[in-house]
């Protein structure tokens, strides 16, 4: 018999041998741990703490929410940084949030051309402003594609990301 038929053979009932005692313990005999993906000092880690930490107090309110407190409309957020720097801070966003930023690097020889590129510019904040009031209904989409004339925006131009 060559080694690796009798490591094969002799494999199952070695372990089986060794999980019988734990097989006979009461469940559960110690406290249960979760592991979960998210970072310490992540997004969910913060917000368990800031609205837990005293649950019979009134829950705090984000610091971002305090700055948008006693205003209206969407908000935008447009970055010469990746989408997901201003991601962030979505979760404490209290209404629309519409994030514009510059998924790449390389593809242009001046800040504003990569702007241009990456529909971070001027322009496109602006129709992107816009196009949230107007999915808000608070200005006809007329006037959004008044703006994407105006500025010379390719409207049917494929996501810089995706090129």
């Amino acid at each position: 018999m060559t080694f690796s038929r009798l490591f094969c053979a002799l494999l199952p009932p070695f372990c089986l041998g060794i999980a019988s005692p734990s097989l006979a313990q009461d469940y559960p005999t110690r406290p249960i741990r979760f592991i979960t993906a998210a970072a310490q000092g992540g997004t969910s880690d913060i917000l368990a703490r800031t609205f837990d930490e005293y649950p019979t107090e009134a829950p705090k309110q984000p610091y971002v929410a305090q700055l948008l407190q006693g205003t209206e409309g969407p908000i935008i957020a447009a970055t010469d940084y990746m989408r997901t720097f201003a991601e962030q801070i979505r979760a404490y966003v209290p209404r629309r949030y519409v994030v514009l930023g510059t998924d790449g690097y390389g593809r242009s020889d001046t800040r504003e051309k990569l702007r241009r590129f990456f529909e971070v510019d001027r322009f496109h904040v602006a129709v992107a402003a816009l196009k949230a009031l107007a999915d808000e209904g608070a200005l006809p989409a007329t006037k959004v594609a008044e703006a994407i004339q105006k500025y010379g925006i390719e409207a049917n131009r494929p996501a810089p990301w995706t090129v």
